[in-house]
């Protein structure tokens, strides 16, 4: 007893019968490098975003000085002791407004990384915080 042979789907026969690209067609470069073009040409964008990189502000500064800022600005101090010389209790808060502080300085100058946070932080880099 034979098993009869089961006609082929029309869609199978186009993807057997026709290759996946014109033979006729000659390549202008070598194969990897026409691959990646038409790689390239397929995801291009009409208005692409152009990426903005640039270096945060206080790039020119000493390390120890930049670190204390950042540290300022996150709020994430090394103090080993939490009394301030002024008596108060030094915290995070307490050492933009410490009267002991050369200049007034507030959470903007920190972020913008101005004159007013370079004093401030040189003045408690001697604190070693």
């Amino acid at each position: 007893m034979s098993i009869p042979m089961a006609d082929p789907i029309s869609s199978n026969i186009d993807i057997i019968i026709s290759p996946p690209y014109n033979k006729s067609t000659e390549l202008k470069d070598p194969p990897h490098q026409a691959r990646l073009q038409r790689w390239k040409d397929g995801t291009k964008l009409d208005d692409p975003i152009q990426p903005t990189q640039y270096l945060p502000p206080g790039k020119d500064l000493q390390w120890n000085l930049w670190k204390t800022i950042n540290r300022m600005r996150a709020g994430r101090l090394k103090n080993e002791d939490d009394k301030c010389d002024c008596g108060e209790r030094q915290t995070n808060e307490h050492l933009l407004i410490c009267t002991e502080n050369p200049v007034i300085c507030t959470k903007d100058d920190l972020i913008e990384m101005n004159q007013n946070a370079i004093d401030l932080a040189t003045h408690w880099l001697q604190y070693n915080i």
